[in-house]
C-alpha cells in the first residue's frame, strides 16, 4: 500500500483509488507466467483426479487423464526451465530454444535438473526423480512418449503398421504394476463371498474387460481387479502429485516465487491425504 504520509491535501484532485494501488509491480513475463500456472493447475488437476476416480480398468478415462498430464507436466517444465535459464543467462529463452525443447517431458526434466544443479538447487522429490526411482521414471517416459507420437495411438493403427504398444497397455503394465508392488490391498470378506456365491449360481454375467481386452469371466475376479484398480489409482495419485512438488520446489526459489503457491497449494497435501481425497479441488 502506499505510504499514508503521501496523501495530497483534501483541496487538491486526486482519486482515493491511487491510494488503494498496490506498489508492487509485475513485470510482463511475470505475468506471463502467473496466467500459465493457471492453465498448468487445471491441466494438472484434471488429469490427477481422473486417474484419482478411476475403479475399474476404463481405457477412455485413463486416456483423457494421460493427455492432461502430459500437457501439465510439459508446461509446468517450461515455466520452470525459463525461469532458471534467466537466472543463468539474464534472458529468458528465445521461441527457437523453446522450440527445440518439443514435448519430450522427459529431456525437459534432464534440462531442469541440469540447471537445478547448476543452481545449487534440489528437493526430495526432484533428487527421486533424477536418481530414476521408480513409479517416477516410468510414469515420466510413459507420459513423454504419450506427447510425442503416442496421443493419436487408434488413428496411427489405422493408418499404418504400428508396431508400438498401446498407452493404455504401457501405463497397466509399465506404472501400474510397480505402483502396487509391496502395496496391502484389503478385500472384504462378505463382498468377496457374494462375488463367489454369484460364480457358483451362474447368477448374470460380467460384462468388463481388462486393459488387457482379455474379458473377465467371474464376479470375483471383477471384485478383486475392481479392488485393485481402486488401490493403485490411490498410490498412483501420490506419485503424481509428488513430481508436482518436485517442480514446486524449484519454482519457489525462483524470484517471486512465493506467487505461485496460490495456483499449487492443493498438491502439497500429506501423503496420507493425497491418497484418500477424491478430488484436489476445494
Amino acid at each position: 500500500m502506499k505510504n499514508v504520509n503521501n496523501i495530497k491535501n483534501p483541496n487538491d484532485n486526486f482519486d482515493l483509488n491511487d491510494l488503494l494501488q498496490p506498489t508492487l509491480s509485475l513485470s510482463a513475463e511475470h505475468e506471463f507466467f502467473l496466467c500459465e500456472c493457471a492453465t498448468i493447475k487445471e491441466f494438472l488437476k484434471n488429469g490427477i483426479d481422473t486417474i484419482r476416480g478411476i475403479d475399474f480398468p476404463n481405457e477412455g478415462k485413463l486416456l483423457n487423464a494421460m493427455f492432461s498430464l502430459s500437457q501439465g507436466y510439459e508446461r509446468f517444465l517450461k515455466i520452470v526451465y525459463a525461469q532458471m535459464y534467466d537466472q543463468i543467462n539474464n534472458r529468458y529463452p528465445t521461441n527457437d530454444e523453446f522450440k527445440k525443447l518439443g514435448h519430450n517431458v522427459n529431456k525437459l526434466f534432464e534440462e531442469v535438473i541440469n540447471f537445478a544443479n547448476q543452481l545449487g538447487l534440489s528437493n526430495e522429490y526432484l533428487a527421486k526423480i533424477e536418481n530414476k526411482e521408480e513409479p517416477y521414471v516410468s510414469i515420466i517416459n510413459i507420459l513423454s512418449d504419450f506427447a510425442s507420437m503416442l496421443r493419436y495411438y487408434n488413428f496411427t493403427m489405422l493408418t499404418s503398421n504400428n508396431k508400438n504398444q498401446s498407452p493404455v497397455c504401457r501405463w497397466h503394465s509399465e506404472v501400474e504394476e510397480k505402483v502396487i508392488q509391496n502395496k496391502n490391498i484389503y478385500f472384504d470378506i462378505k463382498k468377496l463371498g457374494i462375488a463367489e456365491e454369484m460364480d457358483r449360481n451362474d447368477i448374470g454375467i460380467s460384462l468388463f474387460y481388462d486393459y488387457d481386452k482379455n474379458k473377465i469371466t467371474t464376479f470375483k475376479e471383477q471384485y478383486i481387479i475392481g479392488k485393485t484398480q481402486c488401490a493403485i489409482s490411490k498410490y498412483t495419485k501420490m506419485y503424481l502429485c509428488h513430481i508436482v512438488k518436485a517442480l514446486c520446489g524449484i519454482l519457489y526459489e525462483m524470484p517471486n516465487g512465493y506467487m505461485y503457491n496460490e495456483f499449487f497449494w492443493c498438491f502439497s497435501l500429506g501423503d496420507i491425504d493425497l491418497r484418500n481425497r477424491k478430488t484436489l479441488r476445494p
